[in-house]
């Protein structure tokens, strides 16, 4: 965050998750003389998941001496490997890892902290960088209520593309009926898309989101492909989306139909009146392959 100003705040200790399984033991007893001075640590947010990107040694040295809320910034950085991350936190919750405080029992010396933790995650970035969305699913959901939970938890979290409050609600009720495709990273739902078929032979993508520290992993195309499969099955010819025309200046929206060219969508019509002249409608198209 060079040259931006950090948010600090204050946050309770047992709602930021870990995303480590042992403390290096040197690095723990090196904040012995710390009381209320030390520098805020950095988390992230994904939805309503809080956790940890490092410093979990000042973290639970804090909390074992008696701090039950520390300093925290929330980082916007891009670069942050989140699948990565993800896949740490699945590791901590095998281990009942949950809280900071659960690691008071894997307290390491550097050797064995280097042998156990360190070579993990290094074998664990060479299988990301062969196949990172190894551990990515995809998967039919039937349940309205949690297709309108999903639709409501991601659409919140993308204010640049779904600001306007009537309109989430819209979708949340309209999902219900809808087909629903969930996007899963473990044991977390991380995008979605639900879509209806005319006529038996069209697929219109009503709503389609996941969570932005997700974008450009190559998610999103991974997601049309699985439909376009789907479809494929069902002699269903075509796939449709509706989204803001070029005739609209929104960068974010531009790039939304950006990757929807990318997979094999074209320009079809765009119509003025349905969203509004303010919101020029553009509605996109592709053959099923």
């Amino acid at each position: 965050m060079t040259g931006i100003e950090k948010k600090i705040t204050y946050v309770a200790l047992e709602k930021i998750q870990p995303t480590q399984l042992y403390i290096l033991k040197e690095e723990y007893e090196s904040y012995q003389y710390i009381k209320d001075e030390y520098d805020p640590i950095p988390v992230k947010r994904v939805g309503t998941l809080l956790f940890f990107l490092e410093n979990h040694e000042l973290a639970l040295y804090l909390a074992n001496n008696g701090h039950d809320e520390i300093k925290v910034y929330e980082s916007d950085d891009n670069q942050v490997d989140i699948i990565s991350y993800f896949t740490k936190i699945r590791w901590c919750h095998e281990n009942n890892i949950f809280t900071i405080k659960d690691l008071s029992v894997y307290v390491l010396k550097e050797k064995e902290f280097q042998k156990k933790w360190i070579k993990r995650c290094e074998k664990l970035s060479d299988q990301l960088f062969k196949n990172p969305l190894m551990n990515v699913d995809y998967l039919k959901e039937i349940t309205p209520s949690i297709k309108s939970e999903i639709t409501n938890d991601i659409l919140r979290s993308l204010p640049s593309w779904f600001g306007i409050e009537q309109s989430i609600i819209d979708y949340c009720e309209k999902v219900k009926t809808l087909e629903f495709i969930k996007i899963e990273l473990f044991d977390m739902v991380i995008g979605f898309c639900a879509y209806k078929i005319n006529y038996g032979i069209n697929c219109d993508l009503v709503v389609l989101g996941i969570f932005e520290q997700f974008h450009r992993f190559g998610i999103g195309s991974k997601l049309i492909d699985f439909i376009n499969n789907e479809l494929k099955h069902n002699e269903v010819r075509y796939m449709s989306v509706k989204t803001l025309s070029e005739n609209h200046s929104d960068e974010n929206y531009k790039r939304t139909r950006n990757f929807y060219i990318k997979n094999g969508f074209y320009p079809f019509e765009e119509i003025k009146d349905l969203w509004g002249k303010e919101n020029p409608c553009l509605i996109m198209i592709r053959e099923v392959r």
